[in-house]
């Protein structure tokens, strides 16, 4: 009925269909109203509005000085315009109003008790619903609050609002409320009350901050109605501070699902937590902790783990799950580990000791600020034990790891986590209960069992093929980078065409990107060999590949020199040298270049060529095996292609492939992957299922024997010590990285032994001048000092040179002296080199010096750096070396 249709008013006004100007005994009247059958009517709903606060309103039978009904105190709506809707509950039974009654409302206390825009009398259908869903502006009576639109504000240490005609329910019904409320400050809580203020504690609720007097959450508080049934009066009284918080709605709840989805905002009660963005607990720091109220975890065996979401940007830290408050039996607990971010959440599964029945589960916090930020949490009835692996190389044995999927690790966890657990008070041993879980009868059985667990769990990784980098570059792609082919190593940025001239083409980093977001993926994941021929399973017999580069297209970098401007400066630019390329066979790789050649490349002087490589177990179930794209992705990709520019590959070879299918050179810088991996073991009718659900990846350069760290040959020699790689398979990596300034020898050996070549020093008699030697049957030797001395004085350079091609060592089959100070009168050098090595008149370096090469001597550059001397009989060289 609309406010203005009353048949008689007193010192009202009126605006369209409502009534306002409401003072201290001014009413209406409204006649004939229906009340209709006896259990029809349960109440009056009023929709009223109100700028100030205090006052109530009497509602009697007849005239204003009629019976009282109800009663009702209307609260602040924020505005004579801002209207809200009242439930205002009829008495039943013996004082039940039915038929035709004039109805008067008359105002109280104040001046302005309220507007009144209409009223209708209801059987309150919407409350008879168990458990309805009720809005927080639907009151009867309040105390000292305030509405914002459907939610109460303004709720302060004292304030009430009280709810008529709750439906309980069935005596049992009713275990706890759902609080949909929002908060700006901290502190404070709310008690629930049956009837009114004062009536009886039915439970307590602690809010926590929100962030915002708008950002409502759901908590969930248990109650103490177990014996309440039926239709009552409910009443929420704020305690302890100003504005407790704002309530939206209400609904009374069962919670007696088993395994319910608890989101996190739903708790009951909390120390020391905020929401963060309407949907996770944040801030939960060492000693906090929250409580969630009447968790149903069932029968014996129906609750065995708890699934928690979580997110964490820190490290450290631990989680208590207790049940019934911060000090109650402690039920479980995790190592939440950093994810991505603070609101990058995963699901761990977390195992517990059996619990029946129903009762609260407080989650506590410890050790550390920032422990995580909470999204929800679910009982589960799974039961699994978990593994963690962790993998790493090192010469130092009190700092190497190697936890990996083994029978042990797997028995070991079995008994930590399962038997435990499960089987405290059973007279089962450990191995009998090892064997039942595995359908086996002794550890032999068991043993294959965990092997194929394991290997099934490493076959069901996902993985990320090399193609998913570059979908966008071709279907070919991933093969000509791996040649050195392709635009990543090709181009060079440029403000040439196809540039404007102004803003700069071809760069690498922005043409490479996908790199930088899939080197954290990498970390993460596990990336799959491409299906190229340098890196044929049967190719890599020795387990090791490395990429060499001879070129720097990357400028600012600190690697190699390239600089700017690119145009200029960047042209065919070196990187930095780390090795010495021996010789090449071009016919291991004729896919690299599409030429099917059978030749091959001596370097004795090549420009400057960095090579990097790692190695790993010929067990394909091992951790450096099973990563070991992992590994090439990041050098090759990442690290010197994305990070310092590092492109192309020697000619006649790929870029990168395994060391058959390489240049021979002396050494290789080298990475190594650190990996720990988390397997879960879970327990089905017919065994268990295994999975890896974490994985944590570590790139570094690679720890070798002897103390020798980012070299690819220590690192093999530590993999031999550790038992991963063979003596023999040792040996055929070192026919192909043979270690520093062994290419002459590795060179000779290959002419000589694959190829029948027999290395010489062919003399160009038009610019020497024969001495003396061995086996020169044709040659006059000249055996006067005399004219040795004048011939040497004749040259622009003082050169002598000494050819021995049986010599073994390949430095001393060519050897250059060169006079750096005249020859003094009485010195004989020809007897000084054939027969008396002696430094009188003739000082290394300071007399003469030696050199390999020919054009090194003329510049006087690259000497030799040791020399000895008198013993009788002994000629040059001696012991003399590089």
């Amino acid at each position: 009925m609309d406010g203005n249709a009353f048949a008689f008013q007193k010192g009202l006004g009126v605006s369209g269909t409502t009534v306002n100007s409401w003072h201290i005994d001014d009413y209406a009247t409204y006649a004939s109203v229906n009340f209709g059958e006896p259990g029809t009517t349960k109440g009056i709903k009023v929709n009223y509005a109100k700028s100030n606060d205090g006052g109530k309103m009497e509602i009697r039978l007849g005239g204003p000085t009629g019976t009282i009904i109800a009663e009702f105190t209307p609260a602040h709506t924020g505005g004579w315009s801002k209207y809200s809707t009242a439930y205002i509950g009829l008495p039943d039974g013996d004082g039940e109003v039915t038929g035709l009654q004039d109805l008067t409302f008359v105002g109280k206390d104040v001046h302005g008790v309220l507007n009144l825009a209409y009223f209708e009398l209801s059987d309150f259908a919407d409350r008879t619903v168990v458990h309805a869903l009720i809005e927080g502006s639907e009151i009867s009576t309040n105390f000292g609050v305030r509405m914002e639109g459907t939610a109460v504000a303004y709720f302060d240490d004292g304030d009430f609002v009280t709810y008529s005609q709750v439906n309980f329910g069935a005596p049992g019904a009713t275990e706890g409320i759902i609080l949909r409320y929002a908060k700006r400050n901290n502190g404070g809580s709310m008690e629930v009350r049956l009837g009114g203020p004062t009536g009886r504690l039915l439970g307590e609720f602690v809010p926590i901050n929100t962030n915002s007097w708008s950002g409502y959450v759901n908590a969930y508080v248990g109650l103490d109605a177990e014996e309440v049934d039926g239709i009552h009066d409910l009443t929420f009284v704020g305690k302890g501070i100003r504005s407790v918080l704002n309530l939206e709605s209400f609904q009374l709840d069962a919670r007696n699902e088993l395994h319910p989805l608890v989101t996190a905002t739903a708790y009951s009660s909390h120390a020391g937590m905020m929401v963060s963005n309407l949907e996770y607990i944040s801030h939960m720091d060492d000693g906090d902790f929250i409580t969630y109220d009447s968790l149903n975890f069932g029968a014996i065996g129906d609750t065995n783990s708890i699934k928690v979401s979580y997110a964490k940007g820190n490290d450290n830290g631990s989680v208590e799950l207790r049940l019934d408050g911060p000090e109650g039996d402690l039920i479980g607990s995790f190592l939440p580990q950093r994810t991505a971010g603070w609101a990058d959440f995963v699901t761990v599964d977390v195992p517990v000791d059996p619990v029946v029945g129903t009762h609260d589960l407080t989650i506590v916090t410890k050790e550390i600020s920032g422990v995580i930020n909470l999204e929800s949490l679910e009982l589960s009835d799974e039961i699994f034990f978990q593994i963690a692996t962790d993998y790493a190389v090192n010469s130092d044995s009190a700092a190497s790891r190697d936890i990996q999927c083994t029978f042990e690790v797997v028995k070991t966890a079995f008994i930590d986590d399962i038997y435990g657990r499960y089987y405290v008070d059973s007279d089962q041993t450990s191995d009998a209960a090892f064997w039942e879980h595995f359908n086996v009868s002794d550890d032999e059985a068991a043993k294959a069992v965990v092997t194929s667990l394991c290997e099934t769990a490493q076959a069901n990784m996902e993985e990320i093929d090399f193609n998913e980098i570059t979908y966008d570059q071709g279907a070919q792609f991933v093969e000509l980078y791996y040649s050195g082919r392709g635009s990543w190593n090709e181009e060079t940025e440029t403000l040439l065409f196809p540039s404007d001239g102004e803003a700069p083409v071809q760069t690498l980093k922005l043409d490479s990107y996908k790199v930088k977001d899939y080197k954290s993926l990498s970390e993460k994941a596990l990336l799959r060999m491409p299906d190229l021929q340098q890196f044929d399973p049967s190719v890599c017999t020795a387990h090791a590949a490395q990429c060499c580069w001879p070129r720097d297209r990357q400028a600012k970098d600190n690697n190699g020199n390239c600089a700017k401007p690119y145009d200029s400066q960047c042209v065919d630019k070196d990187v930095a040298d780390n090795t010495d390329l021996c010789y090449n066979e071009l016919d291991k790789a004729p896919y690299a270049n599409g030429v099917d050649a059978s030749g091959f490349s001596v370097y004795d002087y090549e420009g400057p060529v960095h090579c990097h490589g790692f190695a790993w177990s010929p067990d394909d179930n091992e951790t450096t095996s099973r990563y070991k794209a992992n590994a090439l992705f990041f050098v090759s990709m990442f690290d010197h292609m994305y990070t310092r520019g590092y492109v192309e590959n020697i000619p006649g070879s790929p870029m990168c492939g395994c060391v058959e299918h390489m240049p021979v050179v002396t050494r290789a810088d080298c990475t190594q992957t650190n990996v720990q991996e988390s397997y879960k073991f879970t327990k089905t009718d017919s065994g268990y299922i295994p999975t890896i659900e974490k994985v944590k990846l570590q790139y570094q350069a690679c720890q070798g024997a002897g103390n020798q760290d980012n070299d690819l040959s220590a690192f093999v020699q530590q993999l031999v010590n550790d038992g991963k790689l063979s003596t023999a398979e040792q040996d055929i990596f070192s026919e192909r990285v043979v270690g520093k300034n062994n290419c002459p020898v590795a060179t000779t050996s290959f002419l000589e032994d694959k190829k029948g070549f027999q290395k010489d020093h062919e003399v160009d008699t038009t610019k020497w001048t024969f001495i003396v030697g061995e086996g020169y049957d044709s040659e006059t030797p000249v055996l006067d000092y005399r004219i040795l001395h004048e011939m040497i004085g004749e040259q622009e350079v003082s050169i002598v040179r000494r050819v021995c091609p049986s010599c073994s060592a390949m430095t001393h089959r060519d050897i250059y002296y060169r006079r750096l100070t005249p020859i003094p009168e009485g010195f004989n050098l020809l007897d000084t080199l054939m027969n008396n090595w002696f430094d009188t008149d003739n000082k290394h370096n300071e007399d003469f010096a030696l050199y390999s090469d020919h054009l090194d001597a003329y510049l006087d550059i690259n000497r030799w750096t040791f020399c000895n001397f008198n013993d009788s009989n002994i000629g040059f060289p001696r012991d003399c070396g590089p």
